[in-house]
């Protein structure tokens, strides 16, 4: 059996307070899913909105290191398919992503 899940966005971020390394982001994103085995296939994919929020902790001068949440649920207009047929309308799908990022500065 294999999973695939997918996301791809644009968001802004925004410093609530530019003296302080906190930042929150927002924007739209699109999230695609795929289950299979040798014999079926179930997919779905939808559009909504994604939000998350960060802080970026220096480690040196020049590098920090930021531990964020990230946060997508897509509008009920995404269909379910199974092996190709339609099986629901108005599906939405949700993920949430938890992670460390690295930037260079």
């Amino acid at each position: 059996m294999n999973e695939y899940l997918g996301t791809v966005g644009a968001v802004v971020y925004w410093y609530p307070n530019p003296e302080d390394r906190l930042y929150l982001k927002g924007g739209v994103g699109y999230v695609a899913f795929r289950i299979e085995d040798e014999e079926n296939v179930l997919t779905s994919s939808g559009l909504g909105p994604m939000i998350g929020a960060g802080y970026e902790v220096m480690i040196g001068r020049r590098a920090s290191v930021q531990p964020y949440m990230n946060a997508v649920v897509t509008l009920p207009t995404g269909q379910l398919e199974f092996n190709g047929d339609r099986q629901a309308d108005g599906v939405f799908l949700a993920l949430l992503q938890l992670g460390i990022g690295v930037t260079w500065h």
